[in-house]
């Protein structure tokens, strides 16, 4: 499937306004293009506009979910959610960071506020977000242009190292939250490789997982 090289910035934190910056989570992250303009022609297939603007869009990784980071208080267990958040940002080359006490999506200090990577998409999805796989550096390609993703290329992708990691669950497939953990082995969700347009290849077997809850109906 092909999908369209954008270069920037991936962003945690605004330091001229930190307690108002991005809440990075296991499967969204800020990102600040080279050329935004080349957002504005990507497809929209529920035809909503991108939600883009000086400071950038939010990508959704595709073909993942993680546990989400702002409902500690509901059906959602934080510290899976957490789990997947800080090891996607040190994935992506983020270092040190941490978050306020009173506000604990937004990011309070970091090493470093941005970092170099690049996106893989082909769309926005119904909430204005950019849709794609993220990886930290530089394409060889240039910015703007098309290239076939195969099974490789998606095996680099932060996406896929997620997913081998036992933090997030395909999303292509019936969640299993809240009934099981995405590790579970009698969850429809448990971790696999995902394809391109989402679809979903042969997996890895997870080799580390956070400490998900066992819900009723689910085997660990």
């Amino acid at each position: 499937m092909t999908y369209r090289v954008l270069r920037g910035q991936f962003v945690i934190r605004y330091p001229d306004l930190p307690r108002q910056g991005p809440e990075p989570d296991g499967d969204t992250i800020k990102f600040l293009p080279d050329t935004p303009a080349l957002v504005e022609t990507l497809p929209r297939p529920s035809g909503r506009p991108p939600d883009i603007n000086s400071r950038g869009i939010s990508v959704r990784l595709e073909a993942i979910d993680a546990l989400e980071t702002h409902f500690a208080e509901t059906h959602q267990e934080i510290a899976g959610g957490n789990a997947a958040r800080d090891e996607l940002l040190r994935m992506l080359g983020f270092t040190n960071v941490r978050f306020f006490d009173d506000l604990p999506n937004k990011v309070a200090s970091a090493d470093r506020d941005s970092l170099r990577g690049h996106v893989l998409t082909n769309g926005i999805d119904a909430n204005g977000r950019m849709i794609g796989f993220v990886y930290p550096g530089e394409h060889p390609g240039p910015d703007g242009s098309i290239v076939f993703l195969d099974d490789a290329g998606v095996d680099l992708s932060a996406n896929t190292a997620l997913l081998s990691a036992g933090l997030a669950y395909p999303a292509s497939t019936p969640p299993c939250r809240p009934l099981c953990a995405p590790t579970s082995p009698t969850c429809p969700g448990r971790p696999a490789r995902p394809g391109p347009g989402s679809g979903l290849a042969q997996s890895p077997t997870p080799t580390a997982r956070p400490p998900w809850p066992t819900w009723p109906g689910c085997s660990s």
